[in-house]
């Protein structure tokens, strides 16, 4: 080991949850990979990284874990869409819109998934939710092409 007592090793047969998470996420965004047969695993949020810990560091790792995750979600769910399997993508969505609300692409995908089923009803509540949640926390408005998908412009300021 030459005295360097910086470096921590673990056993080949050790699993580690964080490498078998990134190589299931990144299964799923690989565009050649078959669907999730079950997708309620994906739904699943990692661990936090090392959570006892309170190192720099360790805030951008466990960034990249959550993005990651979440781009796996909405990479599944826009396969799980063009197979039909709408409900199934819809449960998907709503886990990436609960962790993080005011993400423009889940929202969006969200919308196509109600549109894709005929429920313009739940696509237009969905915009409608979204837009005040923006215009309340970053005072913007959703993209013109979000708010087009389901009919037009809204009016922010009348949703409050």
């Amino acid at each position: 080991m030459g005295g360097n007592t910086n470096n921590v090793w673990l056993a080949d047969d050790v699993d580690v949850d964080v490498h078998d998470f990134s190589h299931a996420a990144h299964r799923l965004l690989s565009e050649t990979s078959d669907l999730p047969t079950d997708p309620t695993q994906v739904a699943v949020r990692p661990a936090e990284l090392l959570p006892s810990w309170d190192e720099d560091w360790l805030m951008l790792a466990r960034e990249q874990l959550r993005q990651l995750w979440m781009h796996a979600l909405e990479a599944s769910a826009r396969r799980l869409l063009d197979a039909g399997m709408i409900p199934q993508a819809i449960d998907q969505l709503l886990v990436v819109v609960a962790e993080e609300p005011l993400r423009e692409s889940a929202q969006a995908l969200l919308i196509e998934a109600y549109l894709r089923e005929g429920n313009m009803c739940e696509a237009r509540r969905q915009l409608a939710s979204f837009a005040r949640q923006l215009w309340t926390v970053l005072r913007v408005r959703p993209s013109r092409d979000l708010c087009e998908r389901v009919g037009g412009e809204l009016n922010v300021e009348r949703l409050r």
